[in-house]
């Protein structure tokens, strides 16, 4: 609406009057600021707080007055000043509320986003914070844009296009509820629309009131503090109560102060009730403490078109025109030409009348020490805008858009770089002790540190990496990585690490931390307990250590209080630890170091670790899961433990991301939604369906949308979410990292982050820290963002299921790759016979009581220990002690199962004395010194490599070893041979020179060398059958890495006779066979009537060494 002037009475800066006055006069200021938008400024919406006018002209919001102007360094604008950043857009209103001192204000935007500036106290701002707004603030939790907003004395209340009602503050008194962020109350839209529409809601101290178009008026709230609603109860309102008019005529308009409503009958009349302060009811009584529970006229009033009230000041338009005020007057803002508080209505004067200059009253703003009249001609009967009008009809039918998000030109002027923002407990960051300890702010001690790129918090300890590969900790406990157990008053580099460049560091509540290098090596450090920091070490390491079992480079971990989870760079988990979700096919068990999990058959490119549970997701965007499902973390449908990762079934929408809390799970989708479930015991789901009485939810919920999200971080006692665009959301219990400590019910915008870009943030009940950046940089993006997801997920490893039994929701209808096997019927006879061959029969058997060899071979500390068990063979010390000594040429990330002395037998009998290691990449053949005690030469040959091996007797070996070994000397003597090709189709050449190196022979002929005391037929069968056992279980470890080898799926054709009715395996590739429980893939035989031997190996370490006869 177009306005000619503003006029003002009463005292103070924002008036816009050079002095004080108690007569309506034209403001100059104002004057001057309308001229600035043209001849016909178009003034949308004006409101008072204390001492400062809020207003938007031509859709720009502009301050004057002192107090609350919008700015972080200024407090008194003498003019109206643009309020930065709201003028990069375009306003539609502004409200506020006028409570002395304590004033709030909020700016309604014409894309319904709402923003606010203000006292914070009881969380009247809505943002979940009780410090003050000096610079506005995005407020968000509404479903659709905001269409109206009103105030009361300490909280606030907003309609949505969508005809949703929110509050926030406290709307039901101090003895009510408090509501921190805007949260929604359906029962009241049913109450209040379900046969009328809302026509009006005002907000007074501790009540609101609705009024239908049907003029019922609906009250809520507490009636002993306002004594505003029903007289008959004396307790705090939740449910929306009919207040009854008999003979008083229907309600056309109502209007409230802090503890008084006053309505306008549909015939004209006024009628107030509630308190009598400063004569606020109007009704000539002089006691102010009267409470009139009962609607009464006020006679002295003549028909009247139009009612405003604000504080305990009240006026009124009449029919004629006139403008009559009553109520609190000290300052002279009521315009009766003096400072008496009025209890009975007087006529304000000095305005111009409508028949002077067919000039009439558009809008009014009233504060307890001023008021403003917008002065606008040729209203052609029209009167001022009622204060909190309701109006949905042009949204009736159409398709409701979703609330806005933040804007882009909210910029926080602070966040020119990235930084590390913290909250919580001040330790170590070099912040002050003060009232904004439980908001984010700039982490002092971190400034000169650098570019920041992860951080992580632990029990008492909390981390951060820089762009140079630079970690540093504070705090105390054992995690520090500082060597000892001790106390970091001020972030400390952990020098452990200077060698390597350190990319992402995690950590968990157990005192336990890891860092991730860019090589993709993960080091470990903190307390022993569960195994978590996954050395191996039953002792705390207040050191780092590298991590050892992983064949690829890891670009992620999840650590939860009972195990870890690791996703290298092919898609493939580890899991180390304790527990039930190690995912190995038991119900409890323990892991010391990384091994591959079992039977994952899909490629993952997110992990997620919970107490006792695992997730994976892969990159069709389903997730699996694992592990203990009591409380319905599985999302199974059910609370049963699930050994194997298994599909969340039935789900239409595709996944992103995921994120697990102790005993909750949780999934964002490629829409931005949010899915939960699990246990509700911490009441982070509570929000979800607060109807909902159950224990714990066992399948996804698709909760309420509050952002297009992108990631998560969950925790014990709050939850984290980063949307698309960087903003930062929380619920929970907020003493940490949200501002108050209060509990936050449903997810909330952190107000601290605001105009930031939040990349990562992490927490604990210590501290939180927020890793941002500034808004012109990209949001990292959630692990199923940053591919295109596929329509079948990609199968990485054999299903431990047949084909038909995999879900169509996973592969499709048809498994790319997948071949015609064995039958399961023919893998299981076969591996049963190769049981009995081996002379392993006991060592067999006793795996296959605990748990399959797939699992069981991944451990090598186990399978050590079964290797060095009193019957197997031993060297003497010195030997020993070398056989160690010599592994020192072993890559890192490469374990060591064991070694031996071992004769290498080439194509023509030339034999030296080699050591032989077995790890869990490869066979190392080193030539060592014994007199130097240093490794001369390393050759290696890769598993991945290995055709078939061949355990027994020389003389049956035929073509494929030389003549002499098939000779007497050798006839009874057990060997060794490893294949790189079928023996079948290879022919070796008919003449070889004598002493030709590099001559290439596709095996490997190995005779161990047992000591001269033993007995050396017994002791080469111990030493084959140890190797054998040994290279089985690196090949099954391998095999669990997901990588192809090529292997003979066979026993051998050089076994007993006996055994020859069996028919032969044919040749498979491990990728394309089905995995079943057995021990498989290696086959060798073991010929056991081999006759005892007479030569053996003298000691290596003496003058002589010579072979001899018994």
């Amino acid at each position: 609406m177009s306005v000619n002037s503003i006029w003002s009475c009463g005292s103070g800066v924002g008036s816009g009057l050079s002095k004080n006055s108690v007569v309506p006069g034209e403001s100059d200021v104002y004057k001057q600021a309308l001229a600035n938008f043209g001849e016909k400024p178009i003034v949308q919406s004006v409101a008072c707080a204390t001492e400062t006018t809020y207003m938007v002209i031509g859709g720009v919001v502009s301050a004057c007055g002192v107090g609350m102007v919008g700015s972080q360094t200024r407090s008194t604008y003498n003019t109206p000043t643009p309020i930065a950043p709201l003028d990069k857009s375009k306003a539609k209103s502004v409200v506020c509320n006028t409570h002395q001192s304590k004033n709030f204000i909020f700016v309604l935007m014409e894309d319904g986003s709402l923003f606010t500036i203000g006292n914070s106290n009881d969380f009247r701002t809505g943002l979940g914070s009780e410090i003050d707004i000096m610079t506005p603030r995005f407020v968000d939790g509404f479903d659709s844009p905001v269409h109206q907003v009103v105030v009361g004395v300490c909280h606030s209340v907003a309609i949505t296009v969508s005809g949703g009602i929110y509050f926030w503050g406290r709307p039901f008194g101090y003895r009510g509820e408090l509501f921190t962020t805007p949260t929604r109350f359906p029962k009241y839209e049913k109450i209040l629309n379900s046969q009328t529409k809302l026509k009006q809601i005002v907000a007074g101290d501790s009540f609101t009131l609705f009024l239908t178009d049907d003029g019922q008026l609906y009250g809520v709230g507490d009636q002993e503090v306002a004594h505003c609603l029903d007289s008959t109860r004396d307790l705090e309102t939740d449910q929306p109560v009919l207040l009854e008019f008999k003979d008083n005529g229907q309600v056309s308009q109502v209007t409230c102060g802090d503890s008084h409503v006053v309505i306008l009958t549909d015939d004209g009349r006024v009628l107030s009730w509630g308190l009598n302060k400063n004569g606020a009811l109007g009704i000539n009584m002089v006691t102010y403490d009267h409470a009139q529970l009962k609607p009464m006229f006020i006679d002295a009033l003549p028909k009247s078109i139009y009612i405003h009230s604000s504080y305990y000041s009240n006026f009124v338009i009449t029919e004629s025109g006139d403008v009559f005020s009553w109520g609190y007057n000290v300052k002279g803002s009521l315009g009766t030409n003096h400072t008496r508080n009025l209890i009975t209505p007087e006529k304000v004067v000095g305005l111009p009348t409508a028949v002077e200059a067919d000039i009439r009253i558009s809008a009014f703003a009233t504060c307890e020490s001023y008021t403003l009249f917008l002065m606008t001609s040729n209203l052609n009967g029209q009167i001022p805008e009622i204060v909190g009008k309701v109006d949905l009809k042009e949204y009736q039918g159409k398709q409701l858009p979703r609330y806005p998000d933040i804007p882009e030109w909210m910029a926080n002027p602070d966040i020119t770089d990235p930084k590390v923002l913290s909250t919580g407990s001040i330790f170590g960051t070099g912040n002050e002790v003060d009232h904004s300890m439980v908001i984010f702010r700039n982490t002092k001690n971190l400034d000169d540190k650098g570019k920041p790129i992860s951080v992580a918090v632990g029990s008492k300890c909390s981390y951060a990496v820089y762009e140079d590969g630079a970690m540093y900790a504070w705090g105390n406990g054992y995690a520090l990585g500082q060597g000892t157990e001790t106390i970091c008053k001020e972030p400390s580099r952990l020098w452990d690490l200077d060698m390597v460049k350190v990319v992402q560091c995690v950590a968990c509540i157990d005192d336990v931390a890891f860092a991730i290098t860019d090589r993709g090596s993960v080091y470990g450090w903190g307390k022993a307990i569960n195994y978590i920091q996954g050395t191996g070490q039953e002792a705390d390491s207040v050191h780092p250590r590298m991590l050892e079992g992983f064949q690829t480079g890891i670009k992620k971990l999840a650590v939860s209080g009972t195990h870890c989870l690791a996703l290298d760079k092919n898609g493939a988990i580890y899991a180390w630890g304790m527990g039930k979700a190690l995912g190995n096919r038991n119900r409890s068990s323990t892991e010391k170091g990384p091994k591959k999990i079992q039977d994952q058959t899909f490629l993952a490119i997110d992990i997620a670790a919970g107490r006792n549970f695992s997730m994976m997701l892969t990159d069709s965007g389903h997730i699996l899961s694992w592990g203990e499902g009591l409380q319905g973390q599985l999302g199974h449908g059910s609370n049963k433990f699930a050994s194997l990762p298994t599909l969340i079934r039935d789900i239409p929408d595709k996944f992103v991301s995921i994120a697990a809390g102790p005993d909750y799970a949780a999934g964002v989708t490629l829409e931005g939604d949010v899915y939960m479930w699990g246990s509700k015991e911490s009441e982070l789901l509570d929000f979800i369906n607060p109807s909902n009485t159950a224990d714990f939810y066992d399948r996804p919920q698709k909760v309420p949308r509050f952002g297009t999200i992108s990631t998560l971080e969950c925790t014990s006692f709050n939850c984290f979410a980063i949307s698309d665009k960087g903003s930062l959301f929380a619920w929970g219990n907020p003493h940490i990292g949200i501002g108050t400590g209060m509990k936050i019910k449903s997810p909330s915008r952190i107000e601290s982050v605001q105009g930031a870009i939040v990349q990562q943030v992490a927490a604990s009940d210590w501290q939180c820290l927020c890793l941002v950046s500034p808004t012109s940089t990209p949001v990292k993006k959630a692990p199923g963002m940053e591919i295109v997801l596929k329509e079948a997920a990609t199968i990485i490893s054999p299903p431990s299921t047949p084909l038909s039994m995999l879900s169509s929701e996973l592969v499709g209808t048809k498994i790319a790759g997948a071949e015609e096997g064995d039958s399961v019927e023919d893998i299981t006879q076969h591996e049963d016979y190769i049981k009995t061959l081996t002379d392993e029969v006991k060592f067999w058997k006793q795996i296959d009581q605990d748990m399959d060899i797939s699992v069981w071979c991944g451990k090598i500390a186990e399978v050590k220990e079964f290797l060095n068990r009193p019957d197997s063979y031993h060297y003497p010390p010195n030997i020993t002690q070398s056989i160690t000594h010599s592994q020192k040429v072993i890559p890192a990330g490469e374990r060591v199962i064991k070694g031996w002395i071992m004769y290498s037998i080439n194509f023509k009998d030339y034999e030296s004395d080699r050591i032989v290691l077995i790890t869990t990449e490869a066979i190392h053949r080193l030539k060592y010194d014994w007199k130097t005690l240093s490794v001369i030469h390393d050759k290696v040959f890769p598993l991945k490599d290995i055709y078939k091996v061949k355990v027994g007797r020389f003389t049956n070996w035929n073509r494929t070893v030389s003549s002499s070994l098939r000779s007497k000397v050798y006839e009874k003597q057990v060997g060794i041979q490893i294949w790189f090709q079928n023996p079948s189709t290879w022919k070796p050449p008919s003449f070889i020179q004598p002493f030709k190196k590099n001559t290439k022979v596709p095996y490997i002929t190995l005779r161990p060398a047992v000591n001269i005391e033993g007995s050396s037929a017994d002791d080469q069968e111990l030493i084959c059958a140890e190797f054998g056992s040994a290279l089985q279980c690196a090949i099954h470890a391998k095999r669990n890495g997901n990588k192809p080898i090529t292997l003979l799926h066979k026993f051998s054709r050089d076994s007993p006779s006996k055994n020859n009715e069996l028919p032969p395996f044919p040749v498979r590739k491990v990728e394309a066979l089905q995995r079943f429980s057995g021990n498989g893939l290696l086959s060798f035989a073991h010929n056991k009537f081999i006759a005892k031997t007479h030569t053996g190996f003298v000691d290596p370490s003496t003058t002589t060494t010579t072979n001899n006869a018994k």
